[in-house]
């Protein structure tokens, strides 16, 4: 595996759905390529280099494309993804804020309400 890449790397999700999206994988990608074919998220060969200085990087990629279940495992990434944006946690901070405060004010106004019509009754 390359020491400058790895499952490690921030990126690795970005790379998985790439590829399992129908990108071709290139060299800088190849990491990736045995970890989603073993793992029944693709399909294909790979070769794995013998030589001492890049012993066990893959060297040969043909005829990757995902599985039924790489294109649902994609479909996953792509909403953890989302979900990891900065922009989709404010919508959800804002949200629950606005509900928060909209719970607020149903509150006091039931409690304003509440005492006019106490006091319209005679109370």
């Amino acid at each position: 595996m390359n020491n400058t890449t790895s499952t490690t790397s921030k990126n690795f999700k970005a790379t998985y759905l790439r590829l399992l999206n129908g990108e071709e994988p290139k060299q800088p990608d190849y990491w990736a390529v045995p970890e989603l074919i073993d793992s029944g998220y693709a399909q294909g060969h790979y070769q794995v280099s013998r030589s001492h200085t890049n012993h066990g990087e893959v060297i040969t990629v043909v005829g990757f494309s995902s599985t039924m279940a790489g294109r649902l495992y994609a479909d996953e990434l792509a909403e953890l993804l989302r979900k990891s944006t900065l922009r989709y946690r404010l919508r959800q901070t804002a949200f629950g804020l606005l509900s928060f405060g909209a719970g607020w004010v149903f509150g006091v106004f039931s409690q304003v309400a509440a005492n006019l019509v106490t006091k319209q009754l005679g109370g």
